[in-house]
């Protein structure tokens, strides 16, 4: 029983301490939690400047916490045929995910069925290159992952971090990335998607 206590139960001279902490230090406390939830955004932003300044890439939604783009090389008539964006009609797409952690991801989202499969079934033909579920999902598939950043609160300093993310990101560039469009640009895709969702 005390051992349960001790692990699972509240401890009121721990939590007395605590709030008599934060009290004593409002200011310093509430400034170090901004700054620390600030790194995602500043995060977003420099993924942002990078992948513009790649003239092969094409840069699509970017929020607080995430960051869409598509090679030209990908960006083909065929895969216009999404739902899951209003501001375009693109199956799937490349993002950067930040929360905890910083993922790179292909998502391929709500769209037309039939290419939806089709493409699902390119990616498990392409095991080597391509990571996703057996199942199709119908709404959300992820065709690839990589982490850049496992526990943002392991890494140190802002700038620190961003230089990890940049040599993760060259490392993408010069390794999966060309596997990536090599895999799409061999494959012979339908010239038009297959109808409009």
């Amino acid at each position: 029983m005390e051992l349960l206590g001790r692990k699972f139960m509240p401890d009121k001279p721990v939590n007395e301490l605590c709030e008599k902490i934060y009290r004593d230090h409002k200011k310093a406390i509430d400034l170090i939690v901004a700054n620390r939830d600030g790194r995602k955004p500043r995060i977003c932003e420099r993924l942002k400047e990078i992948i513009e300044t790649d003239d092969g890439l094409i840069v699509d939604e970017c929020t607080k916490t995430l960051v869409r783009f598509i090679p030209k090389t990908m960006d083909l008539p065929c895969f216009k045929c999404g739902s899951w964006w209003k501001k375009n009609n693109r199956l799937f797409l490349f993002e950067f995910v930040i929360t905890d952690s910083v993922v790179l991801r292909i998502q391929m989202g709500p769209g037309e069925a039939e290419m939806r499969k089709y493409v699902h079934e390119f990616a498990l033909k392409n095991r080597e290159t391509f990571k996703t579920d057996t199942e199709l999902d119908p709404r959300w598939q992820r065709l690839f992952m990589r982490e850049f950043v496992v526990g943002l609160d392991g890494v140190i300093g802002r700038e620190e971090l961003l230089q990890l993310i940049e040599r993760k990101w060259i490392e993408f560039l010069n390794n999966d990335l060309p596997r990536i469009e090599q895999a799409f640009e061999a494959h012979e895709w339908p010239t038009v998607a297959f109808r409009a969702p």
